[in-house]
């Protein structure tokens, strides 16, 4: 055996870099493959934008309170997310009436009281959210003593009007004396 593989060493070795270099070339395109089935699955590009809403009061006047609502838009993807100016980003307010019957409250069927349209339009320039960050934007509202629905809203990038089946946002409850 020790003979043979002297005496064949030369085709021995010429073989062995052959199978060495076919299976680097199979692996590294098994590796691509699964990196980018890998990156497909993940949704690793896909625009991932969450919205959360809170929502306090201060005493404004003898009659009204200020209502302070915090919308924080946080990109929860991997890959910024660009909303132009015109992009629409909003609040809307919605009073519970004291004499509700008991029973569900169908916040879409209660009047929308105050709203704020185009929280982005005051920065002039496309508002840009880099993976992992989350913005604190205000909107204020000097209101009445009352119970109230707040919803903030944002559409997809680049979705000039506000539909609701491509919309994400975040609501709460304030009860304010």
């Amino acid at each position: 055996m020790r003979k043979w593989l002297e005496a064949n060493r030369a085709d021995i070795a010429t073989w062995s870099q052959t199978i060495s270099t076919v299976v680097q070339v199979i692996a590294v395109c098994i590796a691509g493959y699964w990196t980018y089935h890998i990156h497909v699955v993940t949704g690793e590009t896909d625009e991932n934008v969450n919205v959360s809403v809170e929502a306090t009061s201060l005493p404004y006047s003898k009659a009204q309170r200020l209502l302070i609502v915090h919308f924080r838009p946080k990109n929860v993807g991997k890959v910024p997310v660009t909303y132009d100016k015109e992009d629409d980003a909003r609040v809307v307010v919605k009073l519970i009436p004291d004499d509700h019957a008991a029973g569900a409250v169908d916040i879409d069927k209660l009047p929308v009281a105050y709203e704020r349209k185009n929280l982005f339009a005051r920065y002039g320039e496309p508002y840009e959210i880099d993976p992992g960050i989350e913005f604190d934007e205000l909107a204020t509202f000097v209101v009445p003593p009352g119970t109230y629905h707040v919803e903030g809203i944002i559409g997809s990038p680049g979705d000039k009007e506000l539909r609701l089946d491509e919309t994400i946002g975040g609501q709460t409850v304030i009860r304010i004396e």
